[in-house]
């Protein structure tokens, strides 16, 4: 979903739905949404969405990773920070999120990417990165969105099965967000 480009599929990723969705809403009066957050939390970096939303003041993209896949240079309107150590991650993230100013940016709409590529059992995987760390990310995700009055609509982002990750590991760390999203949408912590 964020590796793809404008002119051409990247990485496996042949379309680049969080570029393309945030285009759709920021750039639609009809909709009324105004600003556009990305909130790009897979793994590997976001490179082609940052390409696509570049010179769009109207789409910021906060970027953290865990590996360099995808790497590239910060932009006025996207940040990438690549996190080596697992046990900075959750700091990381907590202050990401709290020098937006969300209310100065008029930031009505967040698109978060919950991929779990990061994971420590998938091949770009980092130590440390447990499903334990992948469900505190997506509770504090969904808990800032919500105390900041942010709109979220979320994607579960990459992960792939493997020996080291049967399908059944990888549909339960993707339903940890589905548990989180519906835990903060009634107001309650999953």
């Amino acid at each position: 979903m964020h590796h793809a480009r404008r002119d051409s599929g990247r990485d496996g990723h042949v379309f680049n739905g969080l570029a393309a969705v945030a285009r759709e809403l920021a750039g639609n009066a009809a909709l009324s949404c105004g600003p556009v957050l990305v909130l790009d939390l897979d793994g590997s970096c976001g490179g082609g969405t940052a390409s696509m939303i570049a010179g769009m003041p109207q789409v910021r993209m906060v970027d953290i990773a865990v590996n360099r896949v995808d790497a590239y240079e910060s932009t006025p309107n996207a940040t990438l920070r690549i996190v080596s150590d697992a046990s900075q991650y959750m700091d990381t993230l907590r202050e990401s999120l709290e020098t937006l100013d969300v209310a100065k940016e008029t930031l009505p709409v967040c698109i978060y990417s919950a991929g779990v590529d990061g994971f420590e059992g998938m091949a770009n995987g980092l130590p440390g990165m447990t499903a334990e760390l992948l469900a505190e990310r997506d509770r504090l995700v969904f808990d800032w969105c919500t105390r900041v009055g942010i709109r979220t609509a979320y994607t579960l982002g990459c992960g792939d099965v493997s020996d080291a990750v049967p399908a059944e590991a990888l549909v339960a760390l993707h339903r940890q967000t589905i548990e989180a999203a519906a835990a903060a949408s009634r107001g309650e912590r999953s």
